[in-house]
């Protein structure tokens, strides 16, 4: 018995003070994620605005409904079946979706709930309708939530189940409801998120990515169709609606574009919503029964089958075969070793559509007549091919636009074009004019490599609300030098070739405004952009040059047996013609001499370690730890290029410098004998987020829904309202908006990101960065760049040509740093051909700095030295210009992976210094980071604290209590056993 009380002392004393190890291990780990997380649980920030965070809360509700509603877009809408009328508010909503729609995608922008979320049961009995019972209950009885993280689908991806089950199951219900209701709500939703794109194949698990299918429960979905196809037991339940009832009204509940053609034969009206938010279904049954006139427009064209695109077989990424000959290499620079993986995720991509991504090809292809041959049950030519053209949507009312004035600039100087609308319905609408141009098409194009689309979208505007038979005049402005394109292979530079460029103010990409004439822009001579020529355009601070060379082939693209694709032969360089299969299922090697490349160079990094202070400015001098009692306070409103802040930065010790590094994945570092305060950071591109905090606000509906508002006022709304739920919640930075293309239908963050049109997401970017940045927050607009491709996006190689990285996947990100004012950018983790993006010095100091004029911090995406640092070198970055980490983990400068190829070198240093004064002046100038704050103290070491001494002192207890009295009496056993012998 005293032998079995040691060892259940001894065990329980061994448990509770391993308690006490593991406890104090974790609190160290991840302290400042508990900081975060208590300060936002806890204690309030101390607010220095007028407004209170319920305040914030309750306009962001309202600001997130009229987002909703005015980025609602009318596809069809036959014999004027909508707005329903008084006499039509019995109705039966049927499909999953209208049981639980997706209010957000899925990763990071589904963290950010206040649980203020309305179904569209809530939003339908609001407006007084009556609802199919029996359908209801057969929902709310038989289906549960999504896979879902509060309401949405986990961080690892979206949850692709077709959860509509056979039409066997509750055809009866519809019959039932077929009586008491002659109107049918038709909800169809498809979910997409980060990590993972969109499934290809229902039944095919090569074609999902790094989960298996079974994972992402996609039952009732059917093999050898994709998951943005319409799936048997959808079109069965489509086809009992439309026999049961009188009219069907078809809601599109997806950001991801949909293979959409069998709605014609069913649907009555259809409504593409997007992903509303919160409450956006409020806002869409207000345009169901006309309180609002639907007047949004698509972001992405809606292709009835979407093999027809180049993009479709690349829409996954592959991998290469050869990986092995490359994938771990060690260098030693400067007697620095670097140990990089070059394969990580092991994925690739090619962009071989080149610049014909969306409309710009359906487009170019219709005006090069590909499709003539074309003929089905949709229509002939282009009609057969696209169902909804990019820029498209209907309304409830009928405008006339009247061109009313032209000014036709030179080189360097604007095109305005005036144009009078008037609405000559019976209700109040809002339109929106559209204005395109193309380029002439030359030989000199053809010879080198020279792409034009027939389609660019280059201005919009979008009225007022207009009752009936008033007008507006609204104005198309674009800069002259807007119309040139990049000739990576002739000059090296834009070009704007003589000849005439046609100006079309259309309706949508398609589709000129009928009665308006095209206008034509005559341009005498060649503009050259270069020193020789017309020097920079006019947006950029120097002359943009090549800077993505080595981007443009490995041997396995860019070649005559696979080339990208060309107006000038569209049938022989089409993708999905030579390559015939998924890039997933073909064998692909990456040539010889981009493997000597890898071997050689450290992580295929555009930077020259070995170059060290050539990179230097000459009139540098590092200086640090010079006192010159100058406070952060100070520094406000002091001009980036004045000495003093050179003076002010320089009081900082090295350490403190490297500090400034720690964008951090919860927030900064405090310096404080300058005054400067730890801050806080959330992500946020569909509102503020409790991903990194336990602070959360209203959830907006998703970027493409503020796209399809077309509307800049609204979106620099939108952009307000976000940043003032920032502020009242204690955050100076927000993670977002987010600035990618909808390269495919397929993106698994399509949701997170605008729209296929790098125009329209730029200008809608722009307007909402430079709002939120004027409440007091700093914006990370990501991911950048050519983050299109989700599945294995980790050092993923993606392959393209200059012209398209300028011209489409950088142009989001080019406005809103030009007019945005973007004074933060968040790198993504693909690469671009070799070169990791955060490492690329043509991307971040050329470009984003010295092109565009960039004053600010280029973060990384989550970092940690052991898991994202194996390929994303720390050293390459700060040589590249970027360097900012959002750092996971316990920070240190050792966590860093910081070398002394920076710490020791000149050239390291002058970055250090230039990052740290690019973080001051940014903090200094969004009041939220300087004048809004969480309490940061850690307070939770106190009942931290108690709980060791008390699980200690239990130890302590135990052991005297139970160890050694039980020791002893074995010892007093054993003597007089010992004794007795």
């Amino acid at each position: 018995m005293k032998k079995g009380k040691v060892i259940l002392g001894s065990a329980i004393a061994l448990v509770l003070v391993i308690l006490v190890v593991v406890t104090s291990v974790v609190a160290k780990t991840y302290d400042e994620q508990i900081t975060y997380w208590w300060s936002g649980t806890f204690t309030d920030a101390e607010l220095s605005v007028e407004y209170t965070a319920d305040e914030a809360l309750e306009n962001g509700r309202q600001v997130s409904m009229e987002q909703a509603a005015e980025g609602v877009v009318l596809l069809e809408n036959k014999n004027g079946a909508l707005p329903l009328s008084e006499s039509e508010r019995n109705v039966s909503l049927i499909g999953y979706a209208s049981h639980n729609p997706v209010y957000c995608g899925a990763g990071s922008v589904s963290w950010n709930t206040t649980g203020d979320r309305s179904d569209f049961y809530d939003a339908f009995e609001y407006y007084d309708f009556t609802i199919n019972p029996s359908l209801r209950e057969y929902y709310t009885k038989n289906f549960g939530d999504r896979d879902t993280k509060e309401g949405q689908a986990e961080m690892t991806g979206g949850d692709f189940t077709i959860y509509d089950r056979e039409i066997s199951d509750y055809e009866n219900l519809l019959v039932e409801g077929g009586k008491s209701g002659d109107v049918a709500i038709v909800t169809l939703a498809r979910m997409g998120g980060e990590n993972n794109d969109l499934p290809m194949d229902m039944g095919d698990e090569t074609l999902l990515g790094s989960v298996s299918l079974s994972d992402h429960k996609t039952s009732y979905g059917d093999a050898g169709k994709s998951y943005l196809e319409l799936q048997q037991v959808e079109i069965d339940m489509l086809k009992a609606a439309r026999e049961n009832y009188s009219k069907v009204i078809v809601l599109l509940n997806t950001c991801n574009a949909m293979e959409c053609g069998p709605l014609e034969e069913y649907a009555d009206a259809v409504l593409w919503i997007g992903q509303p938010g919160g409450r956006g279904t409020y806002s869409v049954v207000s345009c169901l029964i006309g309180e609002t006139n639907p007047s949004g427009k698509m972001v992405d064209t809606y292709a009835y089958e979407h093999e027809s695109s180049p993009t479709f077989y690349t829409s996954l990424a592959g991998t290469y075969e050869n990986f092995d000959e490359f994938a771990s290499v060690t260098n030693n620079v400067n007697g620095v070793e670097y140990t990089i993986d070059n394969k990580v995720d092991g994925a690739i991509n090619y962009y071989y559509e080149n610049i014909y991504v969306g409309y710009k090809w359906y487009e170019t292809a219709d005006a090069e007549g590909f499709w003539d041959t074309v003929s089905n049950e949709y229509g002939d030519g282009y009609e057969g091919v696209v169902q909804w053209p990019f820029g498209y949507g209907l309304s409830y009312t009928d405008f006339d636009w009247e061109v009313t004035k032209t000014d036709l600039g030179d080189i360097h100087g604007q095109i305005s074009i005036e144009v009078k609308v008037t609405n000559k319905g019976s209700v109040a609408g809002k339109d929106v004019v559209e204005l395109y141009f193309a380029s002439p098409y030359t030989e000199y194009d053809k010879e080198n490599g020279i792409e034009k689309a027939a389609k660019s979208l280059c201005a919009f505007a979008k009225t007022d609300l207009l009752e009936p038979g008033k007008s507006e005049t609204v104005t198309l402005k674009l800069d002259v030098d807007e119309l040139a394109s990049y000739d990576a292979k002739g000059n090296g530079c834009y070009l704007l070739e003589a000849g005439d460029y046609m100006l079309y103010v259309s309706t949508d990409s398609h589709n000129v405004k009928e009665g308006i004439e095209p206008i034509v822009y005559k341009v005498a001579a060649d503009a050259v952009y270069n020193d020789d020529g017309v020097g920079k355009r006019s947006s950029d601070l120097v002359v943009a040059e090549n800077q993505f060379d080595i981007a443009y082939t490995d041997g396995n693209i860019g070649t005559e047996e696979k080339p990208y694709l060309s107006r000038k032969d569209f049938e022989n360089t089409n993708p999905n013609t030579f390559l015939g299969n998924y890039i997933r299922k073909l064998v692909i090697n990456m040539s010889p001499e981009m493997v000597e490349y890898m071997i050689t160079s450290v992580g295929g990094s555009d930077v020259d370690l070995t170059a060290g202070d050539t990179y230097k400015d000459p009139d540098f001098v590092f200086a640090s730890d010079q006192e010159k009692g100058i406070m952060i306070d100070d520094m406000k409103g002091i001009a980036y290029d004045d000495a003093k802040w050179d003076e002010f930065v320089a009081q900082l010790s090295i350490d403190e410098m490297i500090g400034t590094l720690k964008e951090g994945f919860t927030g900064t570092l405090a310096i404080d004998k300058v005054g400067v305060t730890a801050t806080a950071n959330t992500e946020g591109p569909s509102g503020v987020s409790s991903l990194n905090s336990n602070k959360a606000g209203n959830q907006y509906a998703a970027e493409p829904v503020t796209a399809a508002t077309w509307n800049v006022e609204l979106a620099a709304k939108i952009g307000s309202a976000i940043g003032k739920e920032a502020v009242t919640g204690g955050f100076a930075s927000i993670n977002g908006p987010a600035m990618n293309t909808h390269r495919t239908p397929y993106g698994g963050r399509n949701g997170e990101y605008y729209s296929e049109d790098g125009f329209l997401a730029g200008k809608i970017g722009a307007s909402q960065v430079k709002a939120q940045q004027g409440e007091g927050v700093y914006c990370l607009i990501k991911h950048f760049a050519l983050n299109e491709t989700d599945n294995g996006r980790g050092g993923m190689y993606t392959w393209t040509t200059e012209q398209a990285i300028r011209e489409i996947y950088l142009r989001p990100f080019e406005y809103s740093v030009k007019e945005g004012g973007a004074s933060g950018v968040m790198a993504s983790y693909n690469r671009i051909g070799p070169m990791e993006t955060c490492t690329c010095r043509g991307l971040n100091n050329q470009i984003l700095r010295n092109e565009w004029g960039f004053i600010g911090t280029v973060a990384t995406d989550g970092y940690s030295k052991d898991m994202t640092g194996k390929y994303m070198i720390v050293d390459n970055q700060i040589f590249a210009g970027a360097g900012t980490l959002l750092f996971i983990g316990d920070w240190s400068i050792e966590n860093t992976g910081l070398s002394a190829n920076i710490l020791e070198s000149d050239y390291g240093k002058e970055m250090l210094f230039k990052n740290a004064k690019n973080f001051l002046y940014r903090y200094v100038n969004a009041e939220g980071a300087a004048g809004t704050t969480l309490d940061l103290t850690r307070y939770w070491l106190i009942p931290l604290i108690a709980l060791c001494v008390l699980l200690l002192a239990a130890a302590v207890l135990v052991t005297f209590k139970i160890t050694i009295p039980g020791i002893k009496g074995t010892e007093s056993k054993k003597k007089a056993k010992k004794g007795t012998a």
